[in-house]
């Protein structure tokens, strides 16, 4: 009988322990949810304040036009001046504000950048993109090769930029959110 209420002792010690664990890993779950509901919910407040803010609506407007200005290759054009040309190591090239190259778009892009690049800092984003209805990204923070491309046409319709892009146009209203989950691309 001792043996008996012995392993009766340690089956229900076990039993314990496993739901203690369970218990332990459903708190941590539901905490790391809460902490993704606020964080997507921080970039949704973001995301409206920006749709909003006159310097981006003023800015998209701006550069949509000086990107228009450039001429035949923009993407040619502001990737050798922001990305080939630029001084700063890669991971960096968001550190400069200005091209030397005294275009209207350098211009604004002076004027812009270190407000943008101060959101992106202070949030923890990886970027922040501004696209023209044509579905050119005509203004990056952090400048990579996806900068001064179209998600429409070409290497990068197929990311999930692209799919955001095309969701956010297809929906048409004013103050639209899309959210995906990015997977790495070139």
């Amino acid at each position: 009988t001792g043996l008996t209420i012995g392993g009766i002792a340690q089956y229900q010690a076990g039993e314990f322990l496993t739901a203690e664990v369970e218990s332990k890993l459903i708190g941590i779950m539901e905490s790391r949810k809460g902490a993704l509901d606020s964080y997507l919910g921080m970039i949704q407040q973001d995301l409206r304040a920006m749709s909003v803010n006159t310097m981006t609506r003023q800015s998209l407007e701006a550069f949509t036009n000086t990107y228009n200005e450039i001429g035949t290759a923009p993407k040619d054009t502001l990737q050798s001046l922001y990305i080939t040309n630029n001084t700063h190591p890669n991971g960096e090239k968001h550190k400069l504000d200005r091209a030397s190259d005294k275009s209207a778009y350098s211009e604004l892009h002076g004027k812009v950048h270190p407000k943008f690049r101060t959101l992106l800092e202070e949030r923890g984003y990886y970027d922040i993109f501004l696209a023209d209805t044509q579905g050119n990204i005509i203004y990056s923070v952090f400048k990579e090769l996806d900068y001064a491309t179209s998600v429409l046409k070409g290497e990068w319709r197929d990311s999930d930029l692209g799919a955001v892009f095309r969701h956010v146009m297809a929906n048409g209203s004013s103050g639209s959110l899309s959210f995906t989950d990015f997977r790495p691309y070139a």
